[in-house]
């Protein structure tokens, strides 16, 4: 008695949530991306820097290490967050105002109806049509309408843009790359006596 549509309606949360966190995914892997290509870039400047900072490369490599890190942290948290389905499709209908609360209404009231052994506060027959109804709402819309994919095409934009240089730069001069990579594991190589 209703747990198809209630099932149904678990069914599209989940991929929802599902595909939310595959695009945080995306974005968090451009940022870690772009971090370390911008990190990388660097490696020139500090190279010609240790004629007046002679510790610049012990302080880029320890930049380096804390910049990635606090990246792959940041994304870390966004994808272990848990996103409850009842935050979902609050979301959800804040996106589609025509759905009127029936969402979470029906994510709500279900599970009361359906564990009440006795006779309870909530009419059966109306949850149920509650459910009816949003079931035949949700019927239309899509996930991927639904998320936002504007920050993850900005990221992936963004990692076009800092790519494109700093392939030039390896091109132009292959060793740069040698260069850097030493820098960042061995800098106390680079410290004068």
């Amino acid at each position: 008695m209703g747990q198809e549509e209630f099932q149904e309606l678990s069914a599209f949360l989940k991929r929802f949530i599902r595909r939310l966190k595959l695009l945080q995914g995306i974005e968090g892997l451009c940022l870690i991306l772009v971090c370390l290509l911008l990190l990388f870039a660097l490696g020139p400047a500090v190279r010609q820097l240790i004629r007046f900072f002679p510790y610049a490369p012990v302080a880029y490599s320890v930049l380096t290490a804390t910049v990635l890190l606090a990246a792959v942290v940041w994304t870390l948290v966004r994808l272990m967050r848990g996103l409850s389905q009842e935050r979902a499709a609050l979301y959800i209908e804040q996106k589609c105002p025509k759905l009127r609360n029936n969402l979470i209404n029906s994510l709500q009231l279900y599970p009361e109806v359906a564990g009440a052994k006795e006779v309870s506060a909530f009419s059966v027959s109306m949850v149920l049509a509650l459910l009816r109804t949003t079931r035949k709402q949700i019927t239309g819309l899509k996930v991927d309408e639904l998320v936002d994919s504007r920050p993850v095409k900005s990221s992936l934009r963004l990692l076009g843009i800092v790519f494109a240089p700093v392939l030039a730069m390896v091109l132009f001069n292959p060793s740069w790359v040698s260069d850097t990579f030493s820098l960042l594991s061995r800098p106390l190589d680079h410290i004068p006596p």
